[in-house]
């Protein structure tokens, strides 16, 4: 008997949701969930080496549930699920749900099952980037021409001074936190140069520009934060800002960017002491790589070797493990 493919087997899910309104117009998009991924159980630790890759590395869900869907306003008539993957930007609508009018306005929808990958609609791809409706703060006109609203002698973006912010502008402090149980899942990557930025929002979702707070790299007054070489457990970044939010805002988010320079990971298959065999002090280690990663690495590069429990060895090692490989592949 064949086995049984499931729907995501070699795809990364995203989901969201968007609202329509009883005037026929949408809002913009909900975040998206994080990817919809569970690994396939590890049954024969053997057929990882005969098949020469992680054989247990294939999506091994098959139904995701979505629950906790807010119903939105009053106006609120109808809710879109939608459904995106990894390998692509396009947006699909995967079902419409009504929602009756003596439900309107409050509660959320839950017990939503997706079982297959039964796409519809493609949205356009402007879509995707529109955060917000851009209508501005004040105008002294409106008017509509060939379909379009146009708006006159109008105010738009938001005062985001000092002074506004309490005074010392933001104020934001970063840090980074272990995750021991479970042991594997999300995790912030490591020896990499985050920056942490906040966008304040007002109670129609209309939003400033993005701040931080530039003191200096990996101070605890700056919106800056450096990740340890390595960590005896996963790790996730905690934020507390310590400022006064602007009159007009309701809502923040955080927006967090990786500004290290470019980093490879390649996985070494075979290692070589340069000395007798049982050597531990040789001066040199040769490790070799699959020759696809061979463009990776020049003369120039820092290899940093990576391996469990590789955080217990001391600092004098970590160095002369750095110093041994840089130039030699």
């Amino acid at each position: 008997m064949a086995e049984k493919v499931k729907p995501f087997e070699k795809i990364f899910p995203y989901i969201s949701y968007r609202w329509k309104y009883d005037d026929g117009e949408y809002s913009p998009y909900a975040p998206f969930t994080e990817v919809q991924f569970i690994s396939k159980p590890i049954e024969s630790i053997n057929d990882r080496y005969e098949k020469g890759f992680n054989v247990f590395m294939v999506n091994d869900v098959e139904n995701i549930v979505l629950n906790n869907i807010p119903k939105g306003r009053e106006d609120v008539i109808a809710i879109d699920i939608l459904y995106t993957e990894s390998i692509s930007s396009t947006v699909y609508i995967l079902k419409t749900i009504e929602i009756d009018a003596a439900d309107r306005g409050n509660g959320f929808l839950n017990g939503i099952i997706i079982s297959k990958r039964a796409l519809g609609i493609a949205l356009p791809n402007n879509e995707l980037s529109r955060q917000f409706d851009a209508v501005p703060l004040k105008a002294k006109s409106q008017e509509f021409t060939a379909n379009r609203l146009i708006y006159g002698n109008y105010v738009t973006k938001f005062n985001q001074g000092k002074n506004d912010l309490g005074g010392d502008g933001l104020q934001i402090k970063i840090n980074t936190v272990g995750v021991v149980d479970p042991v594997s899942g999300p995790s912030v990557k490591t020896n990499r140069t985050y920056d942490v930025g906040v966008v304040y929002m007002d109670k129609y979702g209309r939003q400033g520009g993005i701040l931080s707070q530039k003191t200096g790299n990996n101070s605890e007054n700056s919106s800056l934060i450096k990740t340890d070489f390595t960590y005896s457990s996963r790790i996730k970044l905690t934020s507390k800002i310590s400022s006064q939010p602007p009159v007009w805002a309701s809502a923040y988010k955080y927006y967090v960017k990786d500004v290290s320079t470019d980093f490879y990971n390649m996985t070494a298959f075979n290692s070589y002491l340069d000395g007798d065999p049982g050597d531990t002090e040789a001066a040199n280690v040769y490790l070799q790589f699959d020759s696809k990663d061979r463009n990776k690495i020049t003369e120039d590069s820092f290899l940093i070797p990576k391996r469990n429990g590789f955080y217990y060895v001391n600092r004098k090692c970590y160095n002369r493990a750095i110093k041994n490989t840089s130039t030699r592949y």
